[in-house]
């Protein structure tokens, strides 16, 4: 796979550490992350409820559909991940408008759903 932006930019989240890999670790957050990204493959039940987490934390939902979570940051079993750097995740954000292995959920903001 060749190496893209979004793959790049959650290497910079993992490197100063500013994520969340899991369900469960991202359950226990205290702080809302910025963004979730979700592996296609991930299960139903819990897709369910990461698709909650991100509506009570209030931040974007993103299912990788074209590409592996698990590839994208190097560890295949990763299918769910939290970034807590508001800046890299909107430079995540951004390239994932333009990339069709991506699709966007959920987006909150000023005004409720989009």
């Amino acid at each position: 796979m060749q190496n893209s932006k979004i793959q790049t930019y959650l290497g910079f989240c993992i490197k100063s550490g500013k994520i969340t890999l899991g369900l469960d670790r991202i359950e226990l957050l205290k702080r809302a992350p910025n963004l979730i990204l979700a592996d296609k493959t991930l299960s139903d039940g819990s897709m369910k409820k990461a698709v909650r987490l991100s509506e009570k934390f209030a931040c974007p939902f993103v299912v990788c559909e074209g590409v592996s979570l698990g590839e994208l940051i190097h560890r295949p079993a990763c299918k769910l991940l939290a970034v807590q750097e508001k800046h890299l995740s909107d430079a995540i954000l951004s390239e994932i408008q333009t990339d069709v292995n991506f699709k966007l959920l959920k987006q909150f903001g000023i005004g409720g759903n989009i």
